[in-house]
């Protein structure tokens, strides 16, 4: 599998281009956008500190939910139900579907970083914002995480 290029989730309407991302000083994961300088509203991120999809082991693909323009690249991912099709071409356009697993709502401190890096088999995480929205920080609070496994 080469890098990926594209996440395609017809269940939702997502056809978007995925980028590269790594962490930022702080080591909170980059964002696709502020690596692109706002360039592409619908633009994910592949977490290239992972897997590549598709390979044994967990990858991450991350979106916002909405952004300064409106709805985002994930903004209808909490609408996804287990059994769900989600597919990641390469730059070969090779394509690696998945299957949903499961989703999940959890505070943004409280993320389970062991278990999601330790899973076993070829799995896709992907991940956006949830919850509400605090004015004070700019940020919601939650994020969203879906659970995906090679099909």
């Amino acid at each position: 599998m080469g890098k990926p290029s594209r996440i395609e989730i017809p269940a939702i309407g997502v056809d978007a281009r995925v980028v590269p991302v790594g962490l930022k000083a702080n080591r909170d994961m980059q964002t696709p956008r502020a690596r692109e300088k706002f360039s592409d509203p619908l633009l994910a991120g592949w977490y290239k500190l992972a897997r590549r999809p598709g390979e044994n082991g967990p990858s991450v693909i991350v979106g916002h939910v909405d952004g300064i323009a409106g709805a985002d690249v994930f903004a209808n991912l909490h609408k996804l139900k287990p059994g769900q099709k989600v597919t990641v071409v390469d730059s070969a356009t090779n394509p690696v579907e998945f299957v949903v697993k499961r989703l999940e709502r959890t505070p943004k401190t409280e993320v389970d970083w062991k278990r999601i890096l330790n899973t076993k088999g070829a799995s896709l995480w992907l991940f956006t914002c949830g919850g509400t929205f605090d004015q004070r920080t700019r940020h919601y609070r939650e994020n969203l995480i879906v659970e995906t496994v090679r099909a």
